[in-house]
């Protein structure tokens, strides 16, 4: 008795409203996958989601992966190809199990196939269906003559535990509802309810009063209580098929809507029906979408795109997209035509829809009102009795923010109180397009005249002017910007207003097209305008001048020549229409040099009417756009709830030097191929190839990406369709591969990473750095102590030779300083006093000091400078002088290039040969003697030392030599040759000491004196 009341009382509480306000629009867009697009048979008993995230469908044909509405054949499944799968299941382990007509039980676990045929599971007849419970960890299976619960636990041999029923049934499905568990016969009203504890079937009694959910014309019901679908079955109420009663055959949910397949026979034939609930009500799915005809046997909502998948019965498979295009046709408004004259909304989200013959007030995608515009004729207030004898035309509507709606007509104008609907006629002046311009002034477009109205009500016209001759002429847009107001034509260009004046502009003057659909005003003050030539231009008007800035046309990815509809949103993108479809422009990236972002929507993606004209945008920055037959609504926030997607970006294979790279099974997920990072790879397969893209993808579409390896490029690549990466002769070290990919309707991006990392060669392994450096750290120390041993022999031969030059240095003072030399100069000084020539004895005395002083000083040096040889010479050559009682002259000439101040020679080499000069030369000539000494500058950094005397030569010298001075004479030749020779192995250079005696003659070869030249490398200072 309580179930009776309870049944009747949720039939009353449970129903449904029959209000137009109910009505849902159509939001989402149908498309289909038949044998013609590939699939394997028409035939889908199963849309099948795993964990993994990748679909899998049952067909006649077998049982494939679907992906992006693509099938993929894999090789692990070919046995099956050509089996009827009915069922699909995911056990705990996620491997699949599967039902094969004719075979049994198939057990996939991405590697292979296990079949358990019928006979070794001890059944007679065919499984038809399979259901995993999670609790219990088992399947459970259907049959044609019941169902069981099957132990997986040992994959070699199930276990099966029939549960018994009363009756044999004929189980085709399992529905998990709620916390109920049901068993689904082929048969009316055989559902039923599954005890896992008791192992039994218990067929569920059917109410006397079941619940009934009523649908209106629109195929929706308003659903009081959710207790109608917890129910196992229930009615449906329509306008054409009446009352049906149902049953529950599969749930779907995502996000806040849930779908429900439902079955009812008639005439013992069973059909299906899918019913959609959302926000309390009720959607004939299949009523509104025109596929009751149709056999759905299985339902998969994707919940990322929201998308719904229908299989079905020898129709493929059924995609209904989920669109931001709704579209309310004449039906939807209980019209049998739908003329929209023009369209104006409200701060508080009403849309007025102006058609032929009513005002509409449109709100919540509800009907609130309707004004006929019959009732126009009824206002006599201000109105002169002609005016309603021809029909009122209705040509523009403009909400002027003091909620007042104007409506300029053929009659003239009239207000329409949006408070009380109060209805006022100004008259004025009939027109088909008007503005308020800032400083309030009416301007209106009426019989190809531009009027401007002012004063109390509009009624004094203070400005006009004719627009054109042509019948034709049609204004499409009329924009107030502050104190000027703006018009388009579809003739003859742009019009503007202002300070009392009209000037126009097209092709000729500015390069405009002279055809322009629509326009509009941006914040930042330029304008847009488009026309039929398949370009969208941005405009600038400064000093009375119209200037284009910039266009879009096909080369920039324009598609279509008639453009219009043009709605700037708050945040920034400006949407239009084409013929092709409708575009959303990234607005701020329009700049010039560079590619604009955009969006692109044609029939394939929701948008099939593309008859749109006129278009507004609500609080909500809704787009709501005029078409001929329909109004559409565009729904600004899903597109980014279109953007969001459950597609994953993957690497699918890795080629080196164009062969494919033998994977580790580690690295490689052997049920979507994905390739599991980190890649490691030799320092010889640096030549990759990357291929990538999108995996378990439903509405792929087209794609765009781009690629970025992180430690070697510095910048993104382009975004393009290309699915490669391509790198050569790659660097050993570790990378990171960055690849993001998205939709070219969509502005979300879909990333991946994965390590790349590429060993490094055995000569760039740290342990042969360190051999190496040890290597070089013992080469080092070896050559520094060769060198070390080097230096000390040289040093010690250096040491050596300094020591012999010091000796030879020594020799030479001592020559110089020889016994004769200074008994002669003493003598020479005793002399000059005998005589009193004490003048003469101190000159001498000093000279000879100085020698000796400069003999001693010079004898521990290396070199001197040529100014300090020359005046030591100087001193001697003078005591020569005065000990010869001044028998010869001498002269010293120093070349002009030569500073003898910067020049460095060494010391003693230069006064033996003058000693000689004057011993075996001049002493014994009988006539005067000279001495010439010159000191030249040689290009090759020697100063050529010249000693020429006038004496008897040094063959005739010989004749007068005693033996003692000729001994003396050969001892410091000696000396001096061994200094030069010691010299030269001091030196570094390649120029040598050297000296050269040359014998000079007369015109008869008679001995007229000695030549000497000594070479000698400086060196020079710069003080």
């Amino acid at each position: 008795m309580f179930k009776k009341i309870l049944a009747k009382h949720i039939s009353i509480i449970v129903l449904i409203l029959l209000n137009t306000c109910l009505s849902e629009a159509s939001s989402r867009y149908r498309s289909s996958l038949t044998l013609n697009d590939g699939l394997p048979s028409n035939n889908i008993h199963q849309i099948f989601c795993d964990s993994r995230n990748i679909v899998w469908i049952a067909t006649d044909a077998g049982f494939f992966e679907f992906d992006g509405g693509k099938i993929i054949i894999r090789k692990e499944l070919q046995q099956l190809y050509g089996e009827r799968i009915s069922s699909i299941c995911e056990d705990n382990d996620t491997n699949l199990w599967l039902t094969v007509a004719n075979i049994g039980l198939c057990y996939f676990d991405g590697y292979t196939i296990k079949i358990y045929s019928h006979e070794e599971l001890g059944l007679k007849n065919g499984i038809q269906t399979v259901y995993f419970n999670q609790s219990l960890n088992q399947l459970i299976i259907g049959t044609t003559e019941g169902a069981y619960k099957v132990s997986i636990a040992n994959k070699e041999k199930l276990e099966l535990t029939p549960l018994e029923a009363n009756v044999k049934i004929n189980i085709s499905g399992f529905v998990k509802n709620k916390n109920k568990f049901h068993a689904i016969s082929n048969q009316p009203q055989s559902i039923f309810e599954c005890n896992f504890t008791t192992n039994q079937l218990k067929l569920l009694e059917r109410d006397e009063y079941l619940p009934v959910i009523e649908f209106n014309q629109f195929n929706t019901a308003q659903l009081i209580n959710n207790l109608a679908l917890n129910k196992d079955a229930f009615k449906i109420r329509n306008h054409t098929d009446g009352e049906i009663e149902c049953e529950i055959v599969q749930v779907s949910q995502v996000k806040d809507e849930k779908f429900y397949l439902v079955r009812y026979f008639i005439a013992g034939i069973e059909h299906r029906r899918v019913l959609r609930v959302f926000e309390q009500q009720v959607e004939d799915f299949s009523g509104s979408n025109n596929i009751e005809d149709i056999f759905v046997q299985s339902i998969f909502v994707n919940e990322g795109e929201n998308n719904i998948w229908l299989g079905t019965r020898n129709k493929g498979i059924l995609n209904f997209q989920n669109s931001m295009f709704q579209y309310f046709d004449a039906s939807y408004f209980h019209l049998d035509d739908l003329s929209i004259v023009d369209i104006e909304t409200d701060k508080k989200g009403y849309i007025y829809i102006a058609t032929n013959n009513e005002i509409i007030y449109f709100k919540e995608n509800r009907v609130q009102k309707r004004i006929p515009t019959s009732k126009l004729c009824t206002i006599t207030e201000g109105c002169q009795p002609a005016v309603c004898e021809q029909k009122i035309q209705i040509y523009d509507i403009l909400n002027d923010g003091k909620s007042q709606l104007w409506l300029a007509t053929n009659m003239g104008f009239y207000t329409l109180n949006l408070k009380n609907d109060e209805i006022n006629f100004l008259g004025i002046s009939p027109a088909k397009k008007f503005e308020f311009t800032y400083t309030n002034e009416l301007c209106c477009i009426w019989d190809n005249e531009f009027i401007v109205f002012s004063g109390h009500n509009f009624q004094k016209k203070i400005f006009t002017q004719k627009i054109s001759e042509s019948t034709e002429f049609e204004v499409t847009k009329m924009i107030s910007n502050k104190k000027e107001i703006w018009f388009s034509s579809k003739q003859v260009g742009l019009f503007r207003y202002g300070s009392s004046k009209i000037e126009q502009f097209t092709k000729e003057n500015s390069e405009i097209h002279n055809s322009i659909n629509d326009f509009l005003i941006l914040p930042d003050g330029n304008m847009i305008a488009g026309g039929n030539n398949g370009r969208i231009y941005k405009l600038k008007y400064e000093n009375n001048e119209l200037h284009i800035l910039d266009v879009i046309d096909q080369n920039l990815g324009l598609s279509g020549t008639s453009v219009q509809g043009f709605q700037y949103i708050e945040d920034g993108y400006l949407w239009c229409g084409t013929n092709e479809g409708v575009y959303r422009f990234d607005y701020k990236s329009w700049k010039p040099d560079s590619t604009i972002r955009y969006h692109f929507w044609d029939h394939k993606k929701g948008y099939y009417d593309r008859s749109g004209k006129n278009s507004l945008v609500d609080n909500d920055q809704n787009i709501w756009v005029i078409t001929n037959t329909q109004l559409l609504k565009i729904t600004n926030s899903m597109v980014n709830q279109a953007e969001e997607s459950t597609c994953s970006l993957s690497l699918k294979n890795i080629q080196i030097y164009n062969k494919d790279w033998l994977r580790d099974p580690s690295k490689v997920c052997h049920w979507t191929s994905k390739i599991i990072g980190p890649i490691n790879l030799l320092h010889d397969q640096n030549y990759l190839t990357f291929s990538y893209g999108f995996q378990n993808c439903l509405n792929s579409g087209e794609n765009a990406y781009r690629y970025q390896l992180k430690g070697f490029d510095k910048e993104w690549s382009d975004w393009s369709s290309n699915t490669q990466a391509v790198y050569s002769n790659l660097p050993s070290g570790e990378f990171i591969l960055n690849i993001q990919g998205k939709h070219l309707n969509k502005a979300h991006t879909v990333p991946f990473s994965i390590n790349v990392s590429i060993a490094y060669p055995w000569w760039e392994k740290l342990w042969f750095y360190a051999i190496t450096f040890a290597a070089l750290v013992g080469l080092i120390i070896a050559g520094m102590r060769i060198y070390a041993r080097k230096i000390r022999k040289e040093e010690e031969k250096r040491n050596e030779i300094n020591t012999s030059i010091l000796g030879l240095k020594m020799k030479t003072l001592q020559n110089q300083l020889d016994p004769h030399f200074i008994f002669n100069a003493l003598n020479s000084i005793q002399g000059y006093i005998l005589e009193q020539e004490t003048e003469n004895a101190l000159d001498y005395l000093s000279d000879f000091s100085t020698v000796l002083r400069k003999n001693i000083n010079n004898a521990d040096k290396d070199y001197i400078s040529l100014s300090d040889e020359i005046a030591y010479l100087k001193h001697y050559v003078k005591l020569e002088q005065m000990r010869f009682m001044d028998r010869f002259i001498f002269e010293i000439v120093l070349s002009k290039e030569i500073n003898p101040y910067n020049y460095y020679i060494p010391p003693m080499l230069i006064q033996p040969f003058i000693e000689s000069a004057i011993k075996f030369g001049i002493s014994t000539s009988k006539g005067d003697g000279l001495i010439l000494i010159n000191f030249d500058l040689e290009n090759n950094n020697y100063i050529r030392c010249t000693i020429e005397d006038n004496g008897i030569g040094r063959s005739k010298s010989k004749e007068f030599d005693a033996e003692s001075r000729k001994s003396s004479h050969e001892k410091t030749m000696q000396i001096i040759q061994e200094r030069i020779s010691l010299l030269n192995k001091m030196n570094q250079n390649t120029l040598k000491y050297d000296y050269k005696v040359f014998d000079l003659y007369d015109e008869t070869q008679n001995p007229v004196g000695t030549k000497v030249e000594i070479g000698l490398p400086y060196r020079k200072t710069n003080d």
